[in-house]
C-alpha cells in the first residue's frame, strides 16, 4: 500500500518530445533540422545556434489536450479480498490523463559572428514531474499517459566550424530520484478462544516511521548535431541546407528502498508465555520513467529568400531497447526467526511487452507575407504564415495475453502565423515576433483484440475488444526579441 502511493502521485509537465518545441517549428510540421536559427534549435539541432545574429529571449505558453476513446469496464480484484468474482465492482478504466500546459522559455546569445549559447526549458504551470508506473494488465495508452508530463530544460551550443559548416552540442538535465523508507509495525494479539470473534483477536497496532529520504540526483541526456550550408560552399546551390541530429537515450531512473519490521506480540495465556514474533520485510523496487529513446534525425531544408522556406526531416528512433514504466522487483524476502530461512518473494508483474524501432517524417513550410507600413513606432511590419505535418508509426509489436498495452500510428497537421516588428517603446534595438501554432495528432483508428484464454484480471466485462484511436490538440502563443 505504501509504495503504490508513492508511485500514483499525480504531476504534469510538458511533452516536447511529442509535439517539438518553438513556435515557428510547431507550426510547420514539429521539424526543420536544416532550418534551425533560433533559441528553439537547442532541443532539436543545437548546431543552428550558431546562426542567431544576436542575443534573444523568448517566452511562450501552450495548452495541450487529449482524448482517447472510451476503455470497457473490466474485471479486477476490486474489494480487494483476493479472488475476481461477482462481488467485485467492475473496474473503471479512465483515458483522461490530464492536461500538460505549461510555458516555454528560452535565452540565447550570440558571441562572436561564430558561436552561440542557448538555454531552453518547459516549465508545467501545474507541477513539476510526474512519476507514476503502469500495471500491464490494466489498459493503457503507452506513449500518453505519463510520457508528456514532465518538466523539460536543455543548454547547448553552436560553432561555424567552416564557413556554412556547423557543429553544434547540447545535454537535456534530467533527475534521478530515490527514495528510502524504514518503519515499524507494531502489533498486539492474543490466541483466540472458543467461538470468539477473530476481530477482537489484533487488540492494538501501530507504525513507527524511522526514516523516509527522497532524493532528486541530476543526470543529462547528450544531443549532438550538424548543419551545412551547402550555398556557402556551392553557389549553385543556394539556399540549400543539409542537417543530422542525434539524441542520446535517457530516462528517469527511480529507486525505492522499503525496510519493513513486523513485530506481532502474542499475549500469554496458560499455555504459552508472552511471546514476540519479528517479521522483517526488505524489499527494492526499481523503475524507469519518462524514458526518451535514442533518436537519429536527417533533413534538407531549402531557404529561397529570408523568411521563405521548406524543409524535409526522417526520424529514426529507437524503441526496441526501451523501458517501460513498469515496476520491477529486485530483491524482496520475508524474514522470520520462526521460518529457520528466508521466505524469497517472487515479482509478479511480469510482462512481454516487444517494441520495435521506427521510422517517421516530418515536413512542412513557411511563406513570408508582403510587409506593410504599420501604426505609430511599430515601423515595417512583416508577417508569414506556416503549414505542416507529419507520421509516426506505433512502436508496438505485440504483447502477451495478460498485457493491455494500447498505442497506434500517429499522424498531424499544423499550421502558425508570425508577425514581426519594431519594438514602439524603443527598449531593445531589435525585432519584436509574436507566433501563433496550432497543432491536430489524430491516433490510427483500431482494436486491441483480447484472448478468451488470458488472465481474466483486466478483461472487459462484456467480452468486447479494447478500441483505439483517438486525437490530441496543442495550441499557443509565442512572444521573442532580439536586443
Amino acid at each position: 500500500m505504501i509504495f503504490t502511493l508513492l508511485l500514483t502521485k499525480a504531476v504534469w509537465a510538458g511533452p516536447v518530445e511529442q509535439i517539438g518545441f518553438g513556435a515557428r517549428s510547431m507550426g510547420r510540421g514539429s521539424g526543420g533540422q536544416a532550418l534551425a536559427e533560433d533559441v528553439s534549435a537547442v532541443f532539436f539541432n543545437p548546431a543552428g545556434l550558431a546562426r542567431i545574429d544576436n542575443s534573444e529571449v523568448m517566452a511562450g505558453f501552450g495548452v495541450y489536450r487529449m482524448r482517447f476513446h472510451d476503455i470497457p469496464d473490466v474485471a479486477w480484484d476490486t474489494n480487494q479480498d483476493g479472488l475476481i468474482d461477482d462481488f467485485d465492482a467492475p473496474l473503471v478504466v479512465s483515458t483522461q490523463y490530464g492536461r500538460a500546459d505549461g510555458m516555454s522559455v528560452g535565452v540565447g546569445r550570440a558571441i562572436g559572428s561564430r558561436f552561440g549559447l542557448a538555454v531552453a526549458g518547459f516549465i508545467p504551470l501545474d507541477r513539476f514531474l510526474r512519476i507514476r508506473s503502469i500495471e500491464p494488465a490494466i489498459p493503457s495508452w503507452l506513449m500518453y499517459e505519463n510520457r508528456p508530463h514532465r518538466f523539460d530544460f536543455s543548454a547547448g551550443f553552436g560553432w561555424e566550424q567552416l564557413p556554412g559548416f556547423y557543429v553544434g552540442g547540447a545535454v537535456e538535465v534530467l533527475a534521478k530520484t530515490h527514495f528510502q523508507l524504514d518503519a515499524t509495525l507494531a502489533a498486539g494479539a492474543s490466541l483466540p478462544q472458543e467461538d470468539e470473534d477473530l476481530s477482537s483477536v489484533v487488540n492494538e497496532m501501530s507504525l513507527d516511521l524511522h526514516t523516509m529520504t527522497m532524493e532528486m540526483r541530476t543526470s543529462f541526456a547528450p544531443t549532438a548535431s550538424i548543419l551545412w550550408d551547402i550555398g556557402q560552399t556551392i553557389s549553385r546551390l543556394d539556399g540549400w541546407r543539409l542537417a543530422a541530429a542525434y539524441r542520446g537515450a535517457s530516462g528517469i531512473p527511480v529507486d525505492v528502498l522499503i525496510d519493513i519490521q513486523a513485530n506481532i506480540e502474542l499475549d500469554e495465556t496458560e499455555e504459552l508465555e508472552k511471546l514476540t514474533v519479528a517479521a522483517l520485510l526488505p524489499v527494492e523496487v526499481s523503475l524507469l520513467e519518462h524514458y526518451v529513446p535514442a533518436r537519429l534525425t536527417a533533413g534538407v531544408g531549402f531557404s529561397p529568400k529570408e523568411r521563405s522556406q521548406a524543409y524535409l526531416d526522417v526520424v529514426w528512433t529507437g524503441w526496441s531497447d526501451a523501458v517501460l514504466n513498469i515496476a520491477t522487483l529486485g530483491d524482496a524476502s520475508l524474514e522470520m526467526a520462526i521460518l529457520g530461512s528466508d521466505l524469497e518473494i517472487a515479482d509478479n508483474n511480469e510482462h512481454r511487452i516487444q517494441l520495435q524501432n521506427t521510422l517517421g517524417v516530418r515536413t512542412g513550410f513557411e511563406v513570408a507575407l508582403p510587409s506593410w507600413s504599420g501604426p505609430g513606432d511599430l515601423g515595417r511590419v512583416d508577417g508569414s504564415i506556416r503549414l505542416g505535418g507529419g507520421y509516426e508509426p506505433s512502436a508496438l509489436v505485440s504483447q502477451g495475453e495478460n498485457s493491455r498495452v494500447l498505442d497506434s500510428d500517429r499522424a498531424w497537421v499544423s499550421t502558425g502565423l508570425g508577425v514581426l516588428h519594431h519594438d514602439p517603446f524603443g527598449l531593445v534595438a531589435g525585432p519584436v515576433a509574436w507566433d501563433l501554432y496550432a497543432q491536430y495528432h489524430l491516433l490510427a483508428e483500431g482494436s486491441l483484440v483480447v484472448s478468451e484464454n488470458s488472465d481474466i484480471a483486466g478483461r472487459p466485462l462484456d467480452g468486447s475488444d479494447i478500441p483505439l484511436g483517438g486525437y490530441f490538440l496543442v495550441a499557443g502563443l509565442q512572444w521573442s526579441f532580439e536586443y
